[in-house]
């Protein structure tokens, strides 16, 4: 692996120094260099040009069999009539999209500073001035001069390159330090010419080294341009600050970043101006999306806790709830009131079941109706500070069940019409979802996540919980060790994110491409099926509240993690056993246990163990245990007890 301090060594002993442009100087934001093609055929909705494309370089080599390589020119008059004018777009698209790569930047200054002379040498059919041009504008300047395979026809893979710049120069070989990505071209090719040389590997390979997960994902969609583009992107070099910044940069940037582009999308179709992002999950979404924008929209960041939907009586006692939710929800009404009325003080009953709770409501249900218009009218104060004006108003969450947000909305704000848009609602919402106004990212009504606590990682706030709002005024919840840990790392966690948004954008500016659900799902699913040391040691400390009343708390991923009588523990080793391709076994352990299953569902064996206890299971029947007690230890065969040793 090299190093920046022997690369500036080498550029000491030499005379001249020479760069490769592509995947040297200049990076594709791209898995491979052809998928720009692809990103312009979808970009100017030119089905085939990325295959024409390719081809036209083939027969333009063909037929010009004299040369080693071939121009721009030549390739597009070997292209059908139909994509010609795609040329200049297609060198619009490398000039906005190509990337100073920083770690060669450096490198190039360095050389700079020493007063070296500086050439470059690219195996490449554009032109001399459109280059020059390109890396003026990306910082690179003072070079002398510019080699390029299509106007000279040779080509370094050859090594004819190599020896006409040393005959056009009148230099020894040695004289050259050459800086490339290519093993054979820019390393092999120029030391059988004579030159010094040093191999610095492509972004993209070191992601895929440095991340098993980009890899993965790209060995499932190898063909998908949004991966492409996202683990390209990923591949640029980059400085973050600490451990959680670079997480919220490759991981929740990618995720916020699709879900807006979506929104914006179908606000545009819907003629929709003003949005209303709900707290917490809205926090870094609104960042995101206003920085993508690109109509006027006038944005909203505001709290709508859960119990003000249910103290609203929106509790819909009729609806398929189960039991426990069902008596969750009318007992948060019964608590809500309960200090907000003398005879409600003194008779609120404690209900064993959701039925006794609704016949509590109905026996006083004109008491409860005033106390919920009360509610409404301080609600209503508290978004009046918004100054609402549009009639058409978007409520953005992320996941839901009941719509409990955008219902809150709709009873206070009668007038208007208020469409919700959310990452997904969950199947029992249908009811809901046919009487209310709402679209969804993802287009299934099934979890789709391996752990969607992650995800209400990804979009949260640095803040806790709302208790109540109170004459217009948001009342937090005393946060507990959880929720200030989650409050401490999220600051910078959601920087990564809008970090992400910002590159996104400086990259590919007005050619954007979308980022689809399934692909970010994936990428989210990755992460969770693949730890790291690193990770685990940053998330041991995280947990997550799932349930509404925030008491609660599970580590996450999940997956990460096992469950114990004493609590949660660290996976320690997963393995998939794969036969004939099919993966049929997956194995999981952790410090007290581990466990066989076939087809992920049907458990082979299982042995746990603790200080006093240990046993093995086959089938799901306990084998055998050994159980430890002060001097005794007892061995039991199928449950029976076999053996029992005593010591003195």
């Amino acid at each position: 692996m090299w190093q920046l301090h022997d690369i500036k060594k080498q550029i000491d002993k030499h005379t001249v120094i020479s760069f490769d442009i592509f995947d040297t100087l200049l990076l594709r934001p791209y898995v491979k260099p052809t998928d720009l093609f692809l990103h312009l055929e979808k970009l100017e909705q030119a089905d085939g040009f990325a295959t024409a494309r390719i081809y036209a370089r083939r027969q333009a080599r063909k037929t010009h069999y004299d040369k080693e390589d071939v121009t721009l020119d030549e390739i597009y008059d070997e292209i059908d009539d139909i994509y010609k004018p795609l040329k200049q777009k297609e060198l619009d698209l490398e000039s906005q999209v190509l990337q100073p790569n920083p770690e060669i930047k450096e490198i190039y200054d360095y050389a700079k500073q020493q007063g070296k002379r500086i050439i470059i040498i690219s195996d490449m059919y554009l032109s001399e001035t459109f280059l020059t041009r390109v890396l003026h504008k990306k910082g690179f300047t003072g070079f002398e001069k510019l080699y390029v395979s299509g106007q000279y026809g040779k080509t370094k893979g050859s090594g004819a390159l190599y020896k006409y710049v040393l005959h056009d120069l009148n230099l020894k070989g040695k004289a050259i330090l050459h800086i490339g990505d290519n093993s054979y071209a820019d390393k092999k090719q120029a030391e059988r010419s004579g030159l010094n040389a040093v191999l610095c590997p492509k972004a993209i390979d070191k992601l895929f080294t440095q991340n098993s997960r980009a890899q993965t994902l790209y060995n499932k969609h190898p063909d998908n341009l949004a991966v492409s583009i996202l683990l390209g992107l990923l591949a640029l070099p980059r400085y973050p600050e600490n451990y959680w910044q670079d997480f919220g940069y490759l991981y929740a940037g990618p995720v916020i970043f699709g879900y807006m582009q979506w929104l914006q999308e179908q606000l545009r179709k819907d003629n929709i101006n003003e949005v209303m992002f709900l707290a917490r999950d809205g926090y870094t979404l609104e960042k995101v999306f206003n920085l993508i924008k690109t109509t006027k929209f006038k944005t909203h960041y505001f709290y709508a806790p859960r119990n003000l939907n249910l103290a609203f009586l929106n509790y819909r006692p009729n609806c398929s709830l189960s039991e426990q939710d069902a008596l969750r929800a009318i007992t948060i009404v019964l608590n809500y009131y309960k200090n907000k009325d003398d005879f409600l003080h003194q008779h609120t009953p404690q209900i064993k079941s959701s039925a006794e709770g609704v016949l509590f409501i109905k026996q006083h249900e004109n008491l409860y109706k005033n106390l919920a218009d009360k509610e409404k009218t301080m609600y209503a104060t508290y978004l009046s500070q918004f100054n609402l004006k549009d009639n058409k108003i978007a409520m953005v969450d992320t996941v839901s069940g009941h719509l409990s947000a955008q219902k809150t909305l709709l009873a206070t704000l009668p007038d208007k019409k208020i469409q919700g848009y959310y990452w997904y609602t969950l199947d029992w919402a249908q009811a809901d979802i046919a009487r209310y106004n709402t679209q969804t990212f993802q287009s299934s009504h099934k979890p789709a996540f391996t752990d969607w606590n992650l995800m209400e990682l990804f979009m949260t706030a640095p803040t806790p919980p709302v208790e109540k709002i109170d004459n217009g005024q948001v009342i937090f919840k005393q946060p507990n060790e959880h929720e200030r840990k989650r409050m401490e790392i999220y600051p910078d966690l959601s920087q990564g994110a809008v970090n992400f948004a910002e590159k996104y954008l400086q990259v590919f500016g007005k050619n954007r491409l979308d980022f689809p659900c399934e692909i970010l799902t994936d990428w989210v699913n990755i992460l969770c099926e693949i730890p790291t040391v690193t990770d685990k040691a940053h998330f041991a400390s995280m947990y997550h509240a799932w349930d509404q009343e925030h008491t609660q708390w599970r580590p996450m991923p999940r997956t990460w993690f096992t469950s114990s009588q004493d609590g949660w523990e660290e996976v320690t080793q997963k393995k998939k056993i794969y036969i004939l391709g099919l993966p049929l076994f997956k194995f999981r352990a952790t410090a007290s246990r581990w466990r066989l299953m076939f087809l992920h569902f049907i458990e082979l064996a299982k042995y746990k163990h603790s200080l006093d206890k240990k046993r093995f299971y086959l089938l799901g029947l306990q084998l055998w245990k050994i159980k430890k007690k002060a001097n005794k230890t007892k061995f039991y065969l199928l449950k029976i007890p076999l053996v029992c040793i005593k010591t003195k």
